[in-house]
């Protein structure tokens, strides 16, 4: 269900869309990216990053209460590391933002270094 920019899933509402900045960032280059997006109350939120062929290339819990996971704004710094500490080559990425097994949100990340 959508309401004015206002999605309702599994009782997690997330208001408008997530973004992330700069996009596209240079992570070999010391440059992180920064997801942000608004929750309309405080929930775990799981942010998960995959390749375009389908591949996680990474994944973390932000608890509820705390950054990531809080009510209102949330700005969430991504290195560029996959879950090997590797630098992520250049390419488009797709983040999910989860809660309890469902999609609250998403969005696109491109790394050009």
């Amino acid at each position: 269900m959508e309401i004015s920019g206002l999605k309702v899933y599994a009782g997690v509402q997330i208001i408008g869309t997530p973004l992330n900045y700069p996009n596209p960032f240079k992570p070999a280059s010391g440059q992180s990216t920064i997801i942000k997006y608004t929750l309309a109350n405080p929930a775990d939120v799981k942010i998960m990053i995959y390749d375009i062929t389908g591949r996680q290339v990474y994944s973390t819990l932000c608890a509820a209460g705390a950054e990531g996971g809080k009510l209102n704004d949330n700005y969430v710094t991504y290195d560029g590391k996959d879950a090997f500490g590797k630098y992520l080559p250049n390419g488009a990425y797709h983040y999910f933002l989860i809660n309890e097994g469902q999609v609250i949100g998403r969005g696109q990340i491109a790394v050009l270094d």
